[in-house]
C-alpha cells in the first residue's frame, strides 16, 4: 500500500488544523501526528512502552518555546506505516495528549523516505512515484528537517516546513521588520508546542506568498520568538510553515534524496 488516509483534524483557532496517519506499533494500530517539524517520534505511554523502556535521556529535541527535557524512552520492537518499515526504534514517551498530541510520527522515521502530502484530499502518499511538476533542491538540517524559500516583493525567508504545525510560526523580529507582511489581528494568547511547552503568540494576517514559482493565498499566522531555534551549523530560519499553507499545494517531499516539487491535484 503506497498510500494511507491522512485525518485533518482542525484544531482551536479558525483555518488551522493537524494531520493525522495511522501506523502499526508492532502490530496494534496508534493514531500518530505527521511532524515534518520533529526530529524524534513519541508514542503514548502503556504497558507495552513499560515493557519497552530504556535509560531516559535529554531528547534533544526543541520545540517552539524551548527544550524537550528529559524524557522517558521506549524502544518500539517495530512501526509500520503503509510500506514503510522501522525495527527497534527508540522513541520518547507521553503520558497523555492534555499539551498537544501524545503520539507524534517524527524525521528519524520519516527521513529515508518520498513523501506526497494531499492534506486537501486527506491523502498520504508514501514511496509513490507520482508526477511532480519539477524538482528543486531541498535544504534540510542535520536532523533532516525540510526547508522551502518563502518570498514576497523585496523580502524572502527561509522556512521548515513543518506536516506537524497545526499554523505557520512566524519569527517576532522577521514580522516586525516587515509590518507590511504581517498584519495583526488583535489576538493574543499562550501557544503550545509539540513538547508541551507554553509561551505568548500574537496572531497575524500573512500576506500571500511565492513558494517555488507558485502563489499561495494570505493566510493567518502567529509570530513567536524562534529566529534562534537552528542548531549551530543548520539553516537558520524565520518561519514554521504550517498547515494554512501546506494545505493550499499537494507537495512532493523526498527526505531522501533532497528533493521537492508540486504534484498534479487529483
Amino acid at each position: 500500500m503506497a498510500s494511507v488516509p491522512l485525518v485533518v483534524r482542525p484544531d482551536d483557532e479558525p483555518a488551522t488544523a493537524l494531520m493525522f496517519v495511522m501506523a502499526a506499533v508492532d502490530g496494534a494500530d496508534e493514531e500518530f501526528l505527521l511532524d515534518t517539524g520533529g526530529s524524534r517520534s513519541r508514542v503514548r505511554r502503556s504497558a507495552r512502552t513499560d515493557a519497552w523502556a530504556v535509560d531516559a535521556g535529554d531528547s534533544g529535541s526543541r520545540g517552539v518555546f524551548g527544550a524537550a527535557g528529559i524524557a522517558r524512552r521506549a524502544r518500539v520492537p517495530s512501526l509500520t506505516l503503509g510500506p514503510i518499515q522501522a525495527r527497534d526504534v527508540t522513541m520518547d514517551v507521553s503520558d497523555g495528549d492534555a499539551d498537544g498530541p501524545a503520539a507524534i510520527l517524527g524525521l528519524d522515521v520519516l527521513r529515508g523516505h518520498r513523501l506526497g502530502v494531499r492534506a486537501a484530499a486527506g491523502v498520504l502518499e508514501l514511496d509513490q512515484q507520482a508526477a511532480v511538476d519539477r524538482w528543486r533542491p531541498l535544504a534540510q538540517s542535520s536532523r533532516g528537517h525540510p526547508f522551502v524559500t518563502v518570498e514576497w516583493d523585496g523580502a524572502s525567508a527561509a522556512a521548515v516546513w513543518d506536516t506537524g504545525a497545526s499554523i505557520t510560526v512566524v519569527d517576532t523580529a522577521f514580522a516586525a521588520a516587515h509590518p507590511q507582511l504581517f498584519a495583526p489581528t488583535g489576538t493574543a494568547g499562550a501557544g503550545i508546542d509539540a513538547h508541551g511547552r507554553t509561551g505568548q503568540t500574537s496572531q497575524v494576517r500573512m500576506a500571500p506568498c511565492e513558494i517555488g514559482g507558485r502563489r499561495f493565498s494570505g493566510s493567518v499566522a502567529a509570530t513567536a520568538p524562534i529566529g534562534g531555534l537552528a542548531r549551530p551549523g543548520d539553516p537558520a530560519f524565520s518561519i514554521i510553515l504550517g498547515y494554512p499553507v501546506i494545505v493550499q499545494a499537494d507537495w512532493a517531499v523526498d527526505l531522501s534524496l533532497r528533493m521537492w516539487g508540486f504534484l498534479d491535484r487529483v
